[in-house]
């Protein structure tokens, strides 16, 4: 949803053309998010960590993959706009 009303944003805005990042804020890796869905829908679930390198995939993985919103203020964190978006906004 932030990433829409960004956009949005932008154009009635007119912000200059280009092209533009938007992300929310902060860095998390696949097990805290699930740890945090788990939390916010109230399930409790045994989520193990495990290392990407012990699942073999054809394409390598970049170990850090998080954007960040540099042309634009940031946005709130990733972990308050989850939780609104699973609490049905």
């Amino acid at each position: 949803m932030d990433v829409a009303d960004a956009t949005v944003k932008l154009v009635v805005q007119g912000y200059p053309y280009g092209i533009y990042h938007v992300a929310n804020s902060g860095c998390v890796n696949y097990y805290e998010f699930v740890q945090k869905i788990s939390s916010l829908v109230g399930v409790e679930a045994k989520v193990t960590k495990v290392k990407e390198k012990d699942f073999e995939t054809k394409a390598p993985n970049a170990l850090k993959t998080a954007m960040s919103s540099i042309k634009l203020p940031p946005l709130r964190t990733w972990d308050e706009a989850l939780e609104e978006y699973l609490r049905g906004r």
